[in-house]
């Protein structure tokens, strides 16, 4: 029968989702660059792919491109001393890196007997470090190996936040006349700003900016608000994901969700008046480090985390709406201690880990799956961005119930793939990537609307007769190399690898079933029929 059908073609957008919120995809790795790294533990960003980063113990720092894999030392850096948690720790560049070459380091450094956590800056030419100047050091200094932070983010405004350990006695971190246990501020030259919320205040140190904090190893700024992060280590579990505020306490020790080493209490209260509550916590502890905002269309109640997990060896990601956690996945498990997570310029993911010492690139399957297009035309359907994928699997489904759901492999030469002779009506359609190692790389779905000026209805690619009393017959437009019939409730019925197109269902109770006829194309196609 001719059916004429005057409408025009388009695509129907997918059911309403928050994309952010959805996180079924895995962070998969793509690259890794192992340079043969000995205790990494910062980098930082000076071009889309090029790297500075520090090692612990030896106190080196190293520049490495990231598309020639080529690495040189980088001398004239701040001299660090190593001792226990103690090293040269992170390193960050300047906003106007291009302009003023400035980069900035943290570092464990000696006075006397003692041990203390020091911050300063040179400017980067070439491979050398030029007029280093140490421009601050957390004073007074203590004789111990623990706790010495340390982490550096500039915000929007050009303001420079450090981050200080307690120097493993948590008593300090709510004193105001020293800088443990603190997140503290400066102007990029390293001078106090007048805006800082101590500055005023006698005996208190007016670089602070929060307090009661245990040791951060985390600090990132959120892109929507501007606004700085930070996470902290608990004792034996209450490891903390805050958000930086003006002139906080963040309660170290007198709230806490963790316990004394070994076990127990160093606080009956895990919130008091007065002290700002972690957007959540982890206990156990994962011992989080590093930490980025994922770049993606958001809304400014919704932020987007990737952090390091030392202890727990994977990468950690959080989905955070209106400052609470309302999904949290790991990946990469059991790979060795990820020290540090950044962003580069052109939004790519990367991952450091301090043992064993590599830098690897990490991609949300979010991102991935951006790459494909669907468009329609008549009664066909064509779906671009197969390029980069070599394994996919598009899947269609008439009517979105299940019921004549057509698969088909792509090619791995094409990067689109067209579907020709639709009938007209909602197509529920679904990418399946998978990588090279045919692991999941991501999954797109939508809704497609297939309209046609002139189509001719016919049922010749279906089974016949529908309702069926004895024989199924599979139409010689098929090729088929097998079938299988369930039932509505997936109970497998018949099933044949042959060829026969005659199928025999006389000893198949009434009701209704599903054919799914397997194509040698490597197709295959499920038609619902009814035996009577």
């Amino acid at each position: 029968m001719l059916c004429t059908i005057l409408a025009l073609t388009f695509v129907i957008p997918a059911k309403a989702q928050n994309s952010i919120l959805d996180i079924s995809e895995l962070l998969l790795e793509n690259t890794t660059y192992s340079m043969n790294m000995t205790n990494p533990w910062g980098f930082t960003f000076i071009a889309d792919d090029e790297i500075v980063y520090t090692e612990k113990v030896l106190g080196t720092v190293w520049k490495l491109n990231l598309t020639t894999k080529q690495r040189n030392q980088i001398t004239g850096g701040p001299v660090s001393l190593n001792i226990g948690q103690g090293g040269l720790l992170d390193v960050v560049a300047h906003p106007n890196f291009e302009v003023n070459g400035y980069i900035y380091f943290t570092y464990a450094k000696s006075e006397g007997s003692a041990q203390t956590t020091a911050m300063g800056r040179g400017k980067l030419v070439g491979n050398t470090i030029q007029n280093y100047t140490e421009l601050f050091r957390a004073l007074p200094t203590f004789n111990s190996g623990q706790h010495f932070g340390s982490k550096l983010v500039f915000d929007n405004d050009g303001y420079l936040f450090m981050s200080v350990g307690d120097r493993g006695t948590g008593s300090n971190a709510q004193i105001l006349t020293n800088y443990s246990g603190k997140v503290l501020r400066f102007n990029d030259d390293g001078t106090i700003p007048n805006d800082n919320p101590f500055v005023a205040q006698q005996g208190a140190k007016g670089e602070i900016y929060s307090y009661g904090h245990r040791n951060i190893q985390g600090m990132a700024l959120n892109p929507i608000t501007g606004i700085v992060w930070a996470h902290e280590h608990g004792p034996q579990g209450g490891d903390e994901l805050n958000i930086v505020k003006k002139g906080a306490n963040f309660g170290w020790p007198l709230a806490t969700f963790g316990e004394q080493y070994g076990g127990g209490e160093i606080s009956p209260d895990t919130s008091l008046p007065g002290m700002e509550d972690p957007i959540t916590y982890w206990v156990p502890s994962i011992a989080p480090s590093g930490m980025a905002f994922i770049r993606s269309s958001q809304n400014t109640n919704e932020v987007d985390i990737i952090l390091g997990a030392l202890a727990g060896q994977h990468i950690h990601r959080l989905l955070v709406r209106n400052d609470k956690v309302v999904k949290a996945t790991k990946s990469f498990s059991n790979q060795g201690r990820v020290r540090d997570v950044r962003i580069a310029p052109n939004g790519k993911i990367y991952a450091l880990y301090e043992g064993p010492g590599k830098l690897i690139e990490i991609s949300s399957a979010t991102e991935r799956c951006s790459t494909f297009i669907f468009s329609t035309i008549g009664n066909s359907m064509t779906i671009e961005g197969f390029a980069s994928i070599p394994n996919a699997v598009l899947s269609y489904d008439l009517g979105c119930d299940n019921i004549d759901v057509v698969t088909v492999p792509i090619p791995k030469s094409m990067n689109s793939f067209t579907v020709n002779n639709l009938a007209p009506g909602t197509y529920c359609v679904k990418v399946d990537a998978k990588n090279a190692s045919n692991v999941f790389w991501c999954e797109k779905n939508t809704a497609v609307l297939i309209t046609a000026t002139s189509v001719i209805e016919n049922k010749t690619n279906e089974p016949y007769p529908n309702p069926v009393t004895s024989l199924l017959s599979i139409p010689e437009s098929i090729v088929a190399s097998g079938y299988v019939i369930t039932s509505v409730l997936g109970e497998r019925i018949l099933q044949n690898d042959a060829t026969n197109r005659q199928i025999d269902v006389t000893s198949i109770p009434t009701g209704t079933y599903f054919l799914t006829i397997s194509h040698t194309n490597g197709k295959t196609s499920t038609h619902r029929f009814v035996k009577m």
